[in-house]
C-alpha cells in the first residue's frame, strides 16, 4: 500500500515477472545470469589491510573477466505521484487492529535542512507522536512518524506517519494524528531530552570497517562531499523550540496527505473517511499486480 501511495499503479513494488513468465524460466537461464554479472561494469568494495599490489594480484587470480565490460542495464525509472489534494486508499485485511499510514511528499534533497529534520524526527517523529496518541490519548498501539530523505538527488523527501490502533478507533486516530500535524504541541523538556540524545548519539557513535565505505557511496548519491553529521552536530546544538515550530509550518502544516488505511472492511464508516477526501478502494490486484 505504501509504494501505490507512493508511485500509484506503477510502481518498484509491482515490477514482478508474472506467473506464467516464473513458470517458463530454466535453472540453466538464471545460472547463466549469475554467471553474466562479472561480464558487467561493476565496482569491488574492499575494506582491510592489503596493500593495492597486493589485492591487484588477487583480483587477477581470481575475478578474471572480459577486458571490456558491457555496460550496467539502464534502470526502470518510477516517478513520484503528486499529491495535489487529501485522497484515502483503502485495502481490506480482517484483523482486529487497523492500521493507518500517512504520506505527506515533500521537495528534492536539500543538505542544510539535514540538521532540523534529524532534531524534528527525534522530536516530533519518535516522542511527541508516541506521547500524544498512546500514553495520553490510549488510541494507538504503536505511533510514529518520520521525515524521510530521500536516498538520491532524483527522488523527494517523504513524510510517513504510522498509527496501529483498533478498527473502531480509526477515526479518532485520524483527527488526532492530524491535529498534531497542524498545531504542534510543545514540550522544552522533550525538546532538550531529543536534542541531548540526538548530539549524544552523533558523539559516540562510530563508522567503521565496511561501513566507511557504505557511507561514502550513499553520501556521494547526495552530492555530499563530507560526513554530513558534522553539519548536523554543529546545526543542532543551537536550536530551539521555535526552529521544530517552524518546520512543522513549513513542510508539513498545510500540506495535502495520502492516507493508507488496512483495515476490516465492516469495521470502518466510508462516509466518514469521505469527509477527509476521495476514498478509492484497492484491490489486491492493485496492490500486487495478480
Amino acid at each position: 500500500m505504501i509504494s501505490f501511495g507512493i508511485y500509484g499503479p506503477s510502481s518498484p513494488y509491482k515490477n514482478i515477472l508474472t506467473e506464467s513468465e516464473l513458470r517458463s524460466l530454466s535453472v540453466l537461464e538464471l545460472v547463466g545470469k549469475i554467471k553474466d554479472l562479472r561480464n558487467i561494469r561493476h565496482d569491488i568494495l574492499y575494506y582491510g589491510d592489503a596493500k593495492t599490489a597486493e589485492l591487484t594480484g588477487l583480483l587477477e587470480k581470481y575475478h578474471s573477466g572480459p577486458s571490456a565490460l558491457k555496460p550496467v542495464p539502464a534502470p526502470l525509472v518510477f516517478r513520484e505521484k503528486e499529491t495535489l489534494e487529501n485522497t484515502v486508499l483503502f485495502a481490506p485485511y480482517d484483523a482486529k487492529q487497523a492500521k493507518l499510514h500517512t504520506l505527506i511528499k515533500g521537495g528534492r534533497y536539500n543538505r542544510s535542512l539535514a540538521p532540523v529534520i534529524a532534531l524534528f524526527n527525534l522530536y516530533f517523529g519518535s516522542n511527541i507522536v508516541f506521547q500524544e496518541l498512546r500514553e495520553k490519548r490510549a488510541l494507538a498501539y504503536t505511533a510514529t512518524s518520520r521525515y524521510q530523505e530521500p536516498t538520491d538527488l532524483e527522488k523527494s523527501y517523504l513524510n510517513k506517519g504510522f498509527i496501529a490502533t483498533q478498527n473502531d478507533k480509526i477515526m479518532d486516530a485520524f483527527v488526532a494524528f492530524d491535529g498534531l500535524f497542524k498545531v504542534l504541541p510543545v514540550s522544552e523538556s522533550t525538546f532538550h531530552g531529543s536534542k541531548y540524545a540526538l548530539l549524544n548519539k552523533i558523539s559516540t557513535e562510530r563508522i567503521h570497517r565496511m561501513n566507511s565505505i557504505w557511507n561514502f557511496l550513499n553520501a556521494e548519491k547526495l552530492g555530499l562531499k563530507q560526513d554530513i553529521r558534522k553539519d548536523i552536530f554543529e546545526k543542532v546544538a543551537e536550536m530551539t523550540l521555535d526552529d521544530m515550530i517552524t518546520f512543522e509550518d513549513k513542510y508539513l502544516k498545510h500540506k495535502a496527505k495520502t492516507y493508507l488505511v488496512l483495515g476490516r472492511e465492516s469495521a470502518i464508516d466510508f462516509n466518514a473517511l469521505r469527509q477527509i477526501g476521495p476514498v478509492k478502494k484497492l484491490t489486491l490486484k492493485d496492490l500486487f499486480g495478480y
